[in-house]
C-alpha cells in the first residue's frame, strides 16, 4: 500500500534525502520549504497520508504549531499520522509540549541525528496503513449514521400534489 507522504523541512537537502530515501520504497512525496504552502496542500489532499514535519522550520513558527493549525483545521484532524524531525529539540521537550496542548502530539518523533539507525520506510508504511484504516473506519461509521437517519426517518406518502 502506498500513500502520500507531505513533508514540511526549511532545508532542501533534507527534503531531498527523504524524497530518495521514501521514493525507493513506493512512496508518493511532496515536500515544502513554507508552511503556507504545505497547509494549503494539507487542507486541500483527502485520503491516507503521511505529514513529516521538521520542529525548527528557520523562522519564527515551530512543527507543533502547524501541526496544532492542521488538527484543529481539519474534522479527520486527530488522526493524521505525525512525525516529527528535528536536530536541536530533544523529545522531552515534544514530551512537555505535548502534555500542554495534546493537538501538537506526534504519532512518532524522530532525531536527525538517528535517521541512518531506522527504517523510515517501514515507519512510514506502518503509518500509511493506520490512516487508511482510520479513514475506513470513519467512511462505515458515516455510513452507519445515514442508514440510521433513513430508517427512523416517516415515510413520506406520494399521491395528490405532494410530488
Amino acid at each position: 500500500m502506498s500513500c502520500l507522504v507531505l513533508v514540511l523541512d526549511d532545508v532542501s537537502s533534507f527534503r531531498d534525502t527523504l524524497e530518495v530515501v521514501l521514493a525507493r520504497g513506493g512512496f508518493t512525496f511532496r515536500g515544502y520549504g513554507d508552511p503556507q504552502s504545505f497547509l494549503a496542500d494539507v487542507e486541500s489532499h483527502s485520503g491516507p497520508s503521511v505529514l513529516i514535519v521538521d520542529h525548527d522550520l528557520g523562522i519564527s513558527t515551530f512543527g507543533y504549531e502547524i501541526v496544532k493549525q492542521i488538527r484543529l483545521k481539519r474534522p479527520d484532524g486527530m488522526t493524521i499520522p505525525i512525525i516529527y524531525l528535528t536536530g536541536r529539540e530533544s523529545e522531552i521537550g515534544y514530551l512537555r509540549q505535548a502534555l500542554i496542548d495534546p493537538y501538537a502530539m506526534p504519532s512518532v518523533y524522530i532525531s536527525k541525528s538517528k535517521m541512518a539507525e531506522i527504517d523510515l520506510r517501514a515507519i512510514v508504511d506502518r503509518l500509511g496503513r493506520l490512516s487508511s484504516a482510520a479513514e475506513d473506519a470513519a467512511d462505515r461509521q458515516a455510513a452507519r449514521r445515514a442508514s440510521i437517519f433513513l430508517a427512523s426517518s416517516a415515510p413520506i406518502e406520494v399521491g395528490g400534489d405532494d410530488f
